[in-house]
């Protein structure tokens, strides 16, 4: 079972936005990539800006947040082949970790960005059932930044201050390519789309 939360993020938001993950429970770690130096969770919760991360994909900046009290669970394989090999890479099904995905704004428009969990997960027949610290971390995580940050036009997409000035300026907000008003007083609502009936 996945949880998640929608928030324009821009470039500008992003330290604020962990700070703020922060500031609900210290001991936040954040691992900059998929791929890392060293197979030793231990010491990557320690302390991740000793190693060396590389992103799984280049053209998605993905960050993945554990918790050093509430994480018990990283879960890294060696990779023994390929343009990774020697490095170990996370396994974000079975590992205690939050995954952010930060798009870039491309041609003017900005997608919002996706900080998501899975706290029971299933492959194959496997059920795959993480802590409860963990899971009562991410409930408290996602709880307060629901909180904290207002909505924009889309009822479930959240807007940082940064999103909003973005748009200000001339950027668009989107959502499935559809245009988004960065609205946090809730009083301008996006205008319904047209449904096709069938």
């Amino acid at each position: 079972m996945e949880r998640q939360f929608l928030c324009y993020l821009h470039g500008t938001d992003e330290a604020e936005f962990l700070r703020r993950i922060e500031a609900i429970e210290p001991g936040l770690v954040v691992l900059p990539g998929k791929y890392a130096d060293t197979g030793d969770a231990s010491a990557l919760l320690a302390d991740p800006g000793a190693h060396a991360f590389r992103p799984a994909v280049r053209s998605v900046r993905r960050l993945y947040l554990a918790h050093r009290a509430h994480s018990r669970q990283l879960v890294l394989h060696q990779q023994g082949e390929g343009p990774n090999r020697g490095l170990h890479a996370l396994d974000e099904l079975r590992s205690e970790v939050m995954q952010l995905e930060l798009p870039a704004p491309a041609h003017g428009r900005l997608a919002p960005a996706r900080l998501s969990a899975s706290v029971l997960a299933f492959e194959d027949y496997e059920r795959i059932r993480k802590g409860a610290a963990f899971g009562r971390w991410v409930g408290r995580v996602l709880r307060s930044l629901e909180a904290a940050l207002p909505r924009s036009s889309v009822e479930f997409v959240h807007v940082a201050p940064g999103a909003v000035a973005f748009a200000a300026g001339g950027g668009q907000l989107t959502y499935l390519e559809e245009h988004v008003l960065p609205a946090p007083d809730g009083r301008r609502r996006q205008v319904p789309l047209e449904r096709i009936r069938g």
